[in-house]
């Protein structure tokens, strides 16, 4: 299945952005590439100025239609738009990835 999943979207509740980039390093050390809603806004705000939060929600659900599969971090449950992003993949039949070990996330 890794062969046919090769962009993974992050669903977390955490915006501590050492915690999203030290998972995110892990994941891409499995061999996928990350599409990080966190760092894609900051990004995108650097380049395009402030975006309003219902422009930005469109976005990252156009990019989390785009994704091969999506990998939940710990603590996800706890945001309430997680749990929207879960149900649209979920819908479109995503596969949840799982790189951590029983102990990790």
């Amino acid at each position: 299945m890794k062969n046919t999943i090769r962009t993974i979207y992050i669903i977390s509740d955490k915006q501590d952005e050492e915690f999203i980039r030290n998972h995110e390093k892990l994941i891409i050390s499995r061999g996928y590439k990350i599409i990080n809603p966190f760092s894609m806004k900051n990004d995108y705000e650097k380049r395009f100025g402030e975006v309003s939060e219902p422009e930005w929600r469109t976005k990252l659900l156009t990019q989390l239609l785009k994704s091969d599969g999506i990998i939940f971090l710990p603590g996800w449950e706890h945001n309430h738009y997680a749990k929207l992003e879960k149900e649209i993949a979920d819908f479109c039949e995503k596969p949840t990835v799982k790189v951590f070990t029983s102990t990790g996330g």
